[in-house]
């Protein structure tokens, strides 16, 4: 039916966004993987994972989704707390 159709397609999307949520999501540690995803360095840095845009923005060779490597310097913006 078409509301199975539609539960089916939002399910989808929602394991989609949990998988997301999962890779980007980050602790006080790393548990070893070492690096920080844009998300976690927007929070530490810019008081608000929500801006996550702004630090991807001046470094776009950085994907969302994955993990910037321990140690990499970024472009930040110039209300970044440690720039």
């Amino acid at each position: 039916s078409l509301i199975e159709k539609e539960v089916e397609a939002d399910t989808r999307k929602l394991e989609s966004f949990e998988a997301f949520k999962r890779v980007t999501d980050d602790e006080a540690t790393d548990g070893g993987r070492g690096g920080m995803s844009l998300r976690a360095i927007a929070r530490e840095q810019l008081g608000s994972e929500q801006r996550w845009g702004d630090i991807y923005d001046l470094n776009p060779q950085f994907k969302p989704d994955e993990r910037v490597p321990a140690g990499t310097e970024l472009k930040m913006p110039r209300d970044a707390r440690n720039r």
